[in-house]
């Protein structure tokens, strides 16, 4: 609701009209992250259908490999799958696309070659690396940073453990 500019109107009925009107309107897709979460839940996952039929807005849903397999259980949602697409780990060149993208300060590839080569490809740990990085850079007021400069420091314990996690 609130990336509709809108709070919570209360009912559920209510906040679906509400949701219909401003995709529709506003020709917008309908994004949906982590929707392993509502996976179980047939309300849910019925009330993201009628808000793709009654808007005809995209719906994209991210999730797991686990996802996939519940959804084909389910033929009403399952038939209206236009494309299953499958993330693999980012290469290089999406790594530096990705750091030219967000960061703030300019990565060099030496040191983007070292937190893409820990990160495993997980945009994740990317984006805890860069952030990592971007700030050592803020606080030390340079604006462009090599593998030199950064001397091993690490891309942080808590990204590691992301890294991990993404890797199993």
């Amino acid at each position: 609701m609130t990336e509709l500019g809108a709070e919570p109107l209360g009912r559920l009925g209510h906040m679906v009209d509400f949701i219909v009107r401003e995709l529709a309107a506003q020709q917008r897709p309908l994004i949906v992250d982590e929707v392993d979460y509502v996976a179980e839940n047939s309300r849910l996952l019925d009330t993201l259908r009628d808000l793709h039929d009654m808007s005809a807005a995209p719906l994209i849903l991210l999730g797991t490999e686990d996802f996939k397999r519940r959804v084909m259980h389910r033929p009403q949602l399952a038939g209206r799958v236009h494309q299953w697409l499958e993330f693999q780990p980012a290469d290089f060149a999406d790594a530096r696309l990705f750091a030219d993208g967000i960061c703030k300060v300019i990565v060099e590839n030496d040191l983007l070659a070292e937190l893409h080569r820990w990160s495993g490809g997980s945009l994740r740990a990317l984006t805890l690396g860069l952030a990592r990085v971007e700030e050592w850079g803020r606080r030390r007021g340079i604006n462009r940073i090599s593998a030199a400069q950064w001397n091993g420091n690490g891309f942080s314990d808590a990204a590691g453990e992301v890294r991990k996690a993404a890797a199993a």
